[in-house]
C-alpha cells in the first residue's frame, strides 16, 4: 500500500482488530452485524482517499475473519462543475479568482480532503463581497472513462447583502460614539469581508482593547448586523501615581499641614490660624493634580 493509506488505516484501526464472539443465542448476528459495520467503514475510508471503486471482501475462516480491501485505481479531477453559482452576479475578479482554484484543483487525487479545502476556498471567494451567507453544499464525483472524475461543487450563494448597523458591546471605558468612528463603511454599503478585516484591525490597534469578536447576522432585505464585541485591557493604575515632584511635594505639604491645624486646634494656638490656610492652598492644588490624572487615566 502507499504510505498515505497505510497511515490512514492505522489512524482509523488498532490493527489487526479482533472481534469477539461466543456460543451464547444471537452471538453470530451480533458478529455479522459488526463484521458489516466495519467492511462499510473501511469502504467509505478508501473512497475518501481516492478509490472510488474500492470493495471490501470478506473471507471466513475457522479461525477469523478477515477484512481484505481490494483497491482499484485511484482516481483524481479533471474538471470541475460548479452548481448554484450565479456567474452574472459576480465581479470579474471573483470569476478571476474561481477560474485559478479550479485550475489548481484539477489533477489533484479525488479524495474527500482536498474536495473539502477546495470547496472552503471557493466558499471563501465567492462569499469576500456581496455575498456573506454563501454556503458549501456538497461535493460530488462524476466518473468517466479512466481515471478521471469530474468534481461536483453544490454552492448556495444566498441573497447580495448590505451593511446594516453596527453594534459594540462589551464596553467599559470606552465611549461607542468614538468606536463609530473607526468603521470604515456606513449603512447601505456593499458587504465586503476586507472591510470587515480593516475594521477589526483598527480595533485591535487600541492600547484599551485586549480581543475582538465580530460576527454578522442576516436580517431583512439583505440587510447585515455587524455585531462586534471587545474585551477592554486591565486599567493601567500606574498612570495615577505618576503624580511629578510638584504633585508629591504638594501632597506631602497638605498632610503636614493638616497634621499641624489639627494640633492648632487641639491647643487653642491662633498663631497657626495662617498655616491652615497655606495647608487649605496645598490641599485643593493636589486635588487639582489628583483630578487632572484621573481624567487623563479616564481618557
Amino acid at each position: 500500500m502507499s504510505p498515505d493509506i497505510a497511515s490512514a488505516l492505522r489512524q482509523a484501526y488498532q490493527l489487526p482488530t479482533l472481534i469477539g464472539g461466543g456460543a451464547a443465542d444471537g452471538a453470530s448476528e451480533m458478529v455479522s452485524a459488526a463484521v458489516e459495520r466495519e467492511r462499510t467503514r473501511l469502504q467509505r475510508l478508501l473512497v475518501d482517499l481516492g478509490y472510488l471503486d474500492a470493495e471490501i471482501l470478506v473471507t471466513h475462516t475457522d479461525a477469523a475473519i478477515v477484512l481484505r480491501p481490494v483497491l482499484g485505481q485511484r482516481y483524481r479531477v479533471t474538471a470541475v462543475e460548479l452548481r448554484g453559482v450565479r456567474q452574472s452576479e459576480l465581479e470579474r475578479k471573483v470569476v478571476d479568482d474561481l477560474a485559478v482554484i479550479i485550475s489548481d484543483f484539477v489533477g489533484q487525487p479525488a479524495t474527500a480532503r482536498i474536495a473539502g479545502q477546495f470547496g472552503r476556498r471557493i466558499v471563501q471567494t465567492v462569499g469576500a463581497r456581496d455575498f456573506a451567507l454563501a454556503g458549501l453544499g456538497s461535493v460530488g464525483w462524476s466518473r468517466s472513462d479512466g481515471a478521471g472524475v469530474t468534481a461536483v461543487v453544490e454552492l448556495d450563494m444566498g441573497l447580495p447583502m448590505r451593511f446594516g448597523s453596527v453594534v459594540f458591546s462589551g464596553l467599559q471605558r470606552l465611549q461607542e460614539e468614538d468606536l463609530h468612528r473607526l468603521v470604515p463603511f456606513r449603512p447601505g454599503d456593499r458587504y465586503e469581508q476586507a472591510q470587515i478585516e480593516v475594521l477589526r484591525d483598527r480595533l485591535e490597534a487600541l492600547n484599551a482593547v485586549n480581543r475582538v469578536n465580530i460576527s454578522i447576522e442576516a436580517g431583512e432585505g439583505g440587510v447585515l448586523a455587524v455585531d462586534t464585541r471587545l474585551r477592554e485591557a486591565p486599567a493601567d493604575l500606574s498612570a495615577l501615581r505618576k503624580a511629578g515632584p510638584f504633585g508629591l511635594a504638594s501632597g506631602i505639604a497638605a498632610l503636614a499641614g493638616l497634621a499641624l491645624a489639627r494640633i492648632a486646634a487641639a491647643a487653642g494656638a491662633p498663631r497657626l490660624r495662617p498655616l491652615a490656610r497655606v495647608n487649605i492652598a496645598c490641599v485643593l492644588t493636589f486635588a487639582a493634580l489628583a483630578a487632572e490624572r484621573l481624567v487623563s487615566f479616564l481618557a
